[in-house]
């Protein structure tokens, strides 16, 4: 059998999908909801065309013709009305996470490319993988946030 040798995007996907298993999250995050269709949801006018919508404020999914209509429709949309899903909060500390080395974004879940390749070290903390060789080359055997003694894994 052939090596398998990926493009530079799928590498990149493959990675991204790696990291959010590792760190405990779904392999794809949640879609956001598809556009409301552009009918009034109180009176069923047609709001194509570039006419004036009023889109309900919480879930986003629902527009209205007027305000007196979104009104008079609040009693009936407020049963099935939830907030459009967002990022958990372990997405959310993860996408703040800088390289404790350079303090540059890590951007642990966004698709990185080739020059922007990141380590998880084995005791999960992630750096840079240019900062991580740049301590290499200095003896660094430990990890630069815990120091953890990592000589097995250089």
């Amino acid at each position: 059998q052939g090596d398998l040798v990926l493009g530079p995007s799928e590498a990149a996907a493959r990675a991204l999908r790696c990291r959010r298993a590792l760190f405990g999250l779904l392999e794809v995050p949640p879609k956001p909801p598809p556009p409301p269709e552009p009918r009034c949801g109180s009176c069923g006018e047609d709001l194509s065309g570039g006419r004036r919508q009023l889109r309900c404020g919480r879930c986003r999914s629902s527009v209205y013709c007027s305000d007196v209509c979104q009104k008079q429709d609040w009693r009936e949309h407020s049963q099935s009305c939830r907030p459009p899903p967002g990022p958990s909060a372990e997405e959310l500390e993860l996408q703040a996470r800088a390289c404790p080395i350079c303090l540059e974004p890590l951007g642990l879940l966004a698709e990185t490319p080739l020059q922007g390749k990141i380590n998880i070290l084995q005791c999960l903390h992630c750096v840079h993988t240019t900062c991580w060789e740049e301590c290499i080359s200095n003896g660094a055997a430990s990890c630069p946030v815990c120091r953890d003694n990592l000589g097995f894994s250089l």
